[in-house]
């Protein structure tokens, strides 16, 4: 099977949208700029470690109704452990489509 038809296939078994729905879109005034968050001084960090968990999951809903992201910090998780995860993310990401089409159910 060759790529094309593979990304294709890969493609047609999702909903496709020729535009993004309505609901989706937020006004210009309401949209975050990068500009201003490429810097990482506006990016919302959730302490994990902290406070009560009915004030972090707050924290969590928040970050995503009002920014759509966040950082979360003091979760437990070593360095290493993470650095290996973003290694193996980045080598499956830069695979082909094939390895991770044989993952996709």
């Amino acid at each position: 099977m060759n790529k094309q038809l593979m990304d294709t296939t890969f493609i047609s078994t999702c909903i496709r949208y020729s535009n993004l729905p309505q609901s989706y879109v937020r006004p210009k005034s309401e949209r975050r700029r990068l500009s201003k968050v490429s810097t990482g001084e506006n990016i919302p960090v959730i302490e994990l470690g902290s406070d009560t968990r009915a004030c972090i999951v707050q924290q969590i809903g928040d970050a995503c109704k009002n920014d759509g992201f966040f950082q979360v910090i003091n979760h437990g998780v070593s360095g290493e452990a993470v650095e290996k995860m973003l290694g193996s993310a980045g080598e499956f990401f830069r695979g082909p489509v094939e390895e991770k089409l044989k993952l996709f159910r």
